[in-house]
Formats: structure tokens, sequence, C-alpha cells
């Protein structure tokens, strides 16, 4: 899969390679050093929320190009396959909070990210759902609008995945094939930018990386709760160590959290409200 991206984008052989244990990532055969750009990626292969046929909706950005995903995935000849291809699958992201169910969504209430999570997750699920519904009352229009369950696996690959950068002195959100591949470090070895005299996507050392050794990105100097949340991990030694901060425990909360309960009929929403109301 890797090598169909590469002939995706162009690559012939620019020396990184995935690496086969979890969590995967890149590493590259040869030395690098500081200042090299190891990736250029053409805007033409990028995924911009501002280019997408669909502006005016009133939905974020995240959930627009969820749907530009999801919609893409439906053509077997879509020129974006071998992107699509190289994300994780449903069954990868079943350990994903989104997905915890009984025991494991019990456990996590007992840990010091998970006592601030629950809410966080029930938030997070509720504006998603909130876009979703706002989607299908537009699906005349659209065209095309995945089920629930799919434009939630979507969603998160979106929010998992997509850079914020500034182009041309304005900021954007896309999905960059490739870069999207590196894990995270508090301690990232890159820094990525958007090249406007190129026109690329550019990921470049900030110091020498010897041959063999993961290259990282930075997500952020994020709290456990937060990189659980987004991304369905956390980190023993994470320096942000303020993991939960939650208002939403009100009477007027609980209230709108039962309600939805007897409203709505999907498995996943049902449990993670009936483990939310305890």
């Amino acid at each position: 899969m890797l090598r169909a991206l590469q002939g995706f984008l162009g690559i012939r052989d620019d020396g990184l390679y995935q690496l086969q244990e979890a969590p995967h990532g890149l590493a590259s055969r040869k030395n690098i050093r500081t200042g090299q750009k190891i990736m250029k990626i053409p805007r033409r292969c990028l995924i911009e929320a501002s280019t997408l046929p669909f502006q005016n909706d009133d939905v974020e950005v995240n959930s627009r190009l969820a749907l530009f995903l999801a919609r893409e995935a439906q053509d077997k000849k879509s020129r974006w396959k071998p992107y699509l291809d190289s994300m994780p699958t449903k069954k990868d992201l079943l350990g994903h909070p989104m997905f915890l169910q009984g025991d494991d969504a019990r456990a996590l209430k007992e840990t010091s990210v998970g006592k601030g999570a629950l809410g966080n997750i029930f938030r997070y699920m509720e504006s998603i759902l909130r876009d979703h519904q706002t989607l299908l009352k537009k699906k005349r229009r659209l065209g095309f609008v995945p089920d629930w369950e799919d434009f939630l696996y979507y969603r998160i690959l979106v929010s998992s995945r997509n850079f914020g950068y500034r182009r041309n002195g304005i900021d954007e959100s896309g999905m960059v094939p490739y870069a999207d591949l590196l894990n995270h470090s508090f301690k990232p070895n890159t820094v990525w930018y958007f090249d406007d005299a190129s026109d690329c996507f550019v990921v470049e050392a900030t110091e020498p990386i010897p041959a063999g050794k993961q290259i990282y990105d930075s997500y952020g100097q994020k709290p456990n709760n937060e990189l659980f949340l987004y991304y369905g991990f956390t980190l023993p030694d994470n320096p942000n160590r303020i993991d939960h901060f939650n208002l939403d425990d009100s009477r007027k909360a609980r209230r709108r959290k039962q309600a939805w309960l007897k409203k709505t009929r999907d498995p996943n929403v049902r449990r993670l409200l009936t483990e939310e109301l305890g």
C-alpha cells in the first residue's frame, strides 16, 4: 500500500519505508541531515477544505472533509483510492474511544484520563451527530450522504489525520497523503509547512536523523485525554499533565443526555450515553 501511495504522489524512491511493528510510522534507509526536505507533497495531491465542492453547509470543516472521503470511497475508480487504501480500516479503529463498550468503557472511568474522557467523548459525538443530521437534510442537493457508522468512521479518520497550515497567507485545513503516516512525539525531529514558492506541503528535518530511526511529527502539546479522544492513544510520560476539566455535569446537561437516550436508536450512541449517565 505504501508503494501505491508513493506512486500516486509521483515518488519513485525517497528512501522511506513503513515500520512493521505497531504503531507503524516511517523511517529512512538513508541518513537525513538537518534542514533536509524529507517530503514534498504537491498541492494537487492534497484534499483541502477550501476546494471541496460543498462550501456553504452549516457543518464543521472536518465533517465536510469526511463527507468527501466517504463519497470518494464509493467510487472504485476514484483518483484518491491509493490514499484511501493507506488509511486504517474500521477494524483498526475498534480501540478508539468512540467504540469502547461494556467493561472497557467502565474500566476507562477508573483511570485519570477516563474521569474526564466520557464527558468529552459525549460532547464530541454530539457535535458529529449534529453535523450528520444536518447533511442528511441536504442529501437531495449533495447527492450522497453516508450512513451514521460510515460517517463516524471517516470523521474519526479526518480528525486524527488532517493538518492546519497557512497557504498564501490564508489559514487552510486539509488531508495530506504520506505526511499523515508520521507518528507523534513531544520531541519531534521534523517540522512541516506549506511552501508557496513550490506549491508543496513540505516536511523538513530539524535535526540529523540516522538511517533506521523513526521520523516523528508533533500533534501538538496535548494532554492525554485529548490524545485519547482524537487519536486513540495516551503517553505514559506526557509532559502535559492536566488530563481533564469537565464542566458538563450540570442537571441541564444530564437532562439533555437523558432526552437524547430516549430518542436515539444508534447502538453506539446509546452505549455511550448509558455509560455517561452511570
